[in-house]
């Protein structure tokens, strides 16, 4: 992708979602300017790997090897960490959530619930466990 270019990144998402239409869901996520191909086992991914590749040659695309990483067991990804047995927080914004300071009055509770309620689906119970009235 071109730097300096109003617009580079969203051009290039909307190019890659184009050409790799097909895979995407399948073996292929596009965020902005990455590609994530996800496979089941070395073998697949590398023909997944191989299907990605060929796709971005035949629209004349070149990808930087330096800016690419293959058969990854894990991946840290907008805060998330993507493995085979699924997607969980990084500890290091689990770790900003324990230290973040508990509401001190009615206003700072907004604030608290926004923050944590991102992660709420990977915590079992999380309407009981932010209920105010659980613990009476």
């Amino acid at each position: 992708m071109s730097f300096g270019l109003t617009g580079a990144p969203s051009t290039f998402q909307r190019t890659m979602k184009n050409i790799l239409r097909e895979w995407i869901g399948i073996f292929v996520l596009i965020f902005v300017d990455d590609i994530l191909i996800f496979s089941s086992s070395p073998e697949e991914h590398l023909e997944h790997v191989r299907i990605v590749l060929d796709a971005c040659r035949s629209h004349n695309l070149r990808l930087k090897p330096k800016k690419c990483n293959f058969q990854k067991q894990s991946v840290v990804y907008l805060g998330h960490v993507i493995t085979g047995e699924g997607l969980s927080p990084t500890n290091k914004n689990v770790q900003k959530l324990l230290e973040m300071r508990p509401p001190r009055n009615k206003d700072d509770i907004p604030s608290v619930l926004r923050s944590a309620g991102y992660y709420r689906r990977f915590v079992p119970n999380f309407a009981s466990v932010v209920d105010p009235w659980s613990g009476c």
